[in-house]
């Protein structure tokens, strides 16, 4: 499920480090602590994708945009054909499980598109984060 929190969210909704979290205009990331770790232990965690905007903070560019929405775009993709495939199976399984799990995938093709919105939102300077 997609999220999109702000850092006003986080602040109070969450405790500990998350709190104190230096706000930087025109970045994305969070730059979490990695000191507990050797040195070569942290370059492996930073470069590691899925934490890499955790532990990395990089400049918002229009590359970083492109990219970022053309992930979005295949995500949207895919959960369209998730959808469709799974409504084929109509009247094969169980209808009970078929319904629930047709209502969280569309839930989820729905989160997916607002994220995107957002994203693009916050590139564009229309919505302030």
């Amino acid at each position: 499920m997609s999220r999109f929190p702000s850092l006003v969210y986080l602040d109070s909704h969450l405790c500990g480090p998350y709190r104190q979290m230096k706000r930087m205009s025109g970045m994305m990331g969070w730059v979490l602590p990695t000191d507990m770790y050797s040195p070569e232990r942290a370059a492996q965690i930073r470069l590691k994708p899925q934490s890499r905007m955790v532990f990395n903070q990089y400049p918002i560019t229009p590359k970083l945009k492109a990219e970022a929405m053309t992930q979005k775009e295949d995500a949207v993709s895919c959960m369209e054909e998730s959808i469709t495939l799974r409504r084929s199976l109509k009247g094969k399984v169980d209808p009970q499980k078929h319904e629930k799990i047709l209502t969280g995938l569309e839930g989820n093709l729905n989160n997916t598109i607002i994220f995107r919105h957002m994203m693009e939102s916050i590139w564009t300077g229309s919505l302030e984060y």
